[in-house]
């Protein structure tokens, strides 16, 4: 029965093998796209615009009821 097996188990191990280093592959380029992508001035400054957005109504009403 283990002859029968055998060349099961070596074609498991190899997809394993290559979808592990397919998946690495895949998980690097999205990172550094990721990376990219945030480190662009185009994203920091949309990002930073939104958040002033965001934070400026509060801000006026939070001074409005302190004073």
């Amino acid at each position: 029965m283990k002859s029968v097996l055998e060349p099961y188990r070596d074609m498991k191990d190899n997809l394993h093998k290559d979808l592990a280093t397919k998946l690495l592959a895949t998980d690097t380029v999205i990172k550094q796209t990721i990376t990219q992508i945030f480190r662009s001035k185009t994203m920091i400054d949309s990002l930073s615009h939104t958040i002033s957005n965001a934070t400026q109504s509060i801000m006026i009403t939070s001074y409005r009821d302190t004073f």
